[in-house]
């Protein structure tokens, strides 16, 4: 369903040995469609997100979700 909207995850993980390839093949995604952040655009995220209210955020992204992926 991610795939036909043209969505994809942009991940933060502080796990070095993990992978985009990883994830994509555990959630049987599509290669290409998972991106992990490094720690510059982590940091860009957390603070856009300290920066601008939750109304003005909605405009910009559909759905953010900073908790675990479900194993």
């Amino acid at each position: 369903m991610l795939q036909k909207e043209n969505i994809r995850l942009l991940v933060s993980c502080e796990d070095p040995s993990l992978t985009a390839r990883q994830i994509a093949e555990v959630y049987h995604l599509p290669e290409g469609m998972v991106t992990l952040l490094d720690q510059e655009q982590c940091t860009s995220l957390a603070a856009a997100e300290q920066a601008a209210p939750a109304a003005e955020n909605a405009e910009t992204c559909c759905m953010i979700h900073t908790q675990a992926l479900p194993a």
